[in-house]
Formats: structure tokens, sequence, C-alpha cells
């Protein structure tokens, strides 16, 4: 077992230290820089439609501004439906699910939130990685 100051962990051998994500370090955390922690940033224009995509990995999307309309299938089961929500709020999006955003007319701006992890059976995933289209 090794000590945590010889570790390359994301968090830099400092676990115990509070990291706030703000102005001064976004860049970082965008990049899965910050304790194993991932933030993509999106945004649609008046009536746009965001590609729609699944994951290997649940993560939460976080909408700042909306409305915003959620189309989504189960991959696995088949299940699927639509959610229409105002930002703020958050939406936990499960592992397998493929979800495609629309706006309303006043646009909308929200983010993804992902954590390192390695639950997509005999591979370890990035934190943000699509899979293909199914």
């Amino acid at each position: 077992m090794s000590d945590c100051a010889s570790c390359d962990a994301p968090c830099g051998g400092r676990p115990a230290k509070h990291v706030v994500i703000d102005a001064s370090n976004i860049a970082q955390a965008q990049a899965g820089m910050i304790g194993g922690f991932f933030i993509r940033p999106m945004e649609l224009a008046p009536n746009g439609q965001h590609e729609g995509h699944s994951h290997y990995i649940d993560h939460v999307s976080n909408v700042l501004k909306g409305p915003l309309r959620v189309e989504w299938r189960n991959e696995i089961t088949g299940e699927e439906g639509l959610l229409e929500v105002s930002g703020p709020c958050k939406l936990l999006i499960k592992a397998d699910v493929h979800h495609t955003f629309i706006a309303g007319p006043e646009g909308a701006k929200w983010e993804c939130w992902f954590a390192e992890a390695h639950n997509a059976g005999d591979k370890p995933v990035s934190f943000h990685q699509e899979r293909a289209g199914v």
C-alpha cells in the first residue's frame, strides 16, 4: 500500500483538502482534473436540439436555464419517455439511457457532471465517454 503523498491521483495527494470549483479552476474540472470529477458545459440556442447519445456510466445533468425537454430511451429495457424541466434542477441520467435535449423558445443551458467510474463491464471508461448509437 502506497502513501498518499506518492500517489498520482487527481487529488494531488491531498484528499482531505476541500476544493471549490469556481471561475479560477473550472478549466481543470472540465478536463477531469479535480478529484476525478468532470463538468461538461452545454448550451442550446432557442428551439435548438442536442444530438442524442448515451453513456456507459451514470451522470447528473444540472439544468441552469430552461425550459428543456428531455427525450429518453433505456437501451437495455426499451422503456422510453420524456421530461419537461426548467432550471434550476438536477436530473440523474442512468447508464445506457439514450437522451436528447430540446430547448424551448428562450434557449437552454446546463452542465453534465461525471465522476470517474469503472462500471462498464470488463473495461474502464473515461469520464464522459459516449456509447456508440444503439
